[in-house]
């Protein structure tokens, strides 16, 4: 554990120093295609499924497989590129640390599948199904590495994190002050604390 970076994020942004636990719910791509196609159409909404990372990927094309469970390889599809992106360069850094494990547990579950066009939807019969989203729940050793990769992504953002995102993860909300210090201070004004740019270059060093 960065000790030090723990200790600056929790006195300027309230942030926990031990575990915590990010859940969200992102899409799953390229289940339509075979032979993912044929794994997918096999599971059912509340089924474990896990995350594996392929570090051989170069970081500008990040790719996190999704795989059914962690007894089984079988891949079921995969992250599309914006969540891959993020939590790439979490798993990058973990794999760097290995004395630290960054991620300590995977308890993702296959949230919905659609299998088939809705017979009410004829226009829906020309896409390609099945359509999966995921319920991410991912429990890391700290909490300043996540929170960093959102903050630097989001502070831009005029959309705010939604609710929902904030409700399941609440120690996410300082990010909502510094996309409000933002917009009120305007680009040229504005100056990211030097914590967060400190953590990001810890971070992206591969």
């Amino acid at each position: 554990m960065n000790n030090a970076l723990s200790d600056e994020f929790s006195s300027l942004f309230g942030l926990p120093r031990g575990n915590v636990r990010f859940r969200t719910t992102v899409g799953l791509a390229f289940c339509s295609r075979e032979p993912c196609r044929s794994v997918a159409m096999l599971l059912e909404p509340g089924q474990p499924v896990h995350l594996q990372h392929l570090p051989e990927c170069q970081p500008d094309a990040p790719i996190i497989q999704v795989c059914v469970d962690h007894d089984d390889d079988r891949i079921t599809g995969s992250l599309y590129a914006v969540d891959a992106a993020m939590l790439s360069i979490l798993f990058r850094y973990g794999q760097r640390n290995d004395a630290d494990r960054l991620l300590l547990a995977d308890r993702s579950i296959l949230q919905t599948i659609i299998k088939q066009a809705p017979a009410d939807q004829p226009g829906a019969r020309r896409l390609r199904y099945p359509k999966a989203t995921l319920h991410l729940d991912l429990e890391m050793s700290e909490a300043w590495p996540l929170f960093t990769v959102l903050a630097l992504l989001k502070i831009k953002d005029e959309i705010p994190l939604s609710p929902v995102v904030l409700n399941e993860n609440p120690w996410l909300q300082p990010i909502l002050d510094l996309q409000k210090d933002y917009r009120t201070r305007g680009h040229d004004r504005f100056r990211l604390p030097r914590a967060l740019s400190l953590a990001w270059f810890e971070l992206t060093r591969f």
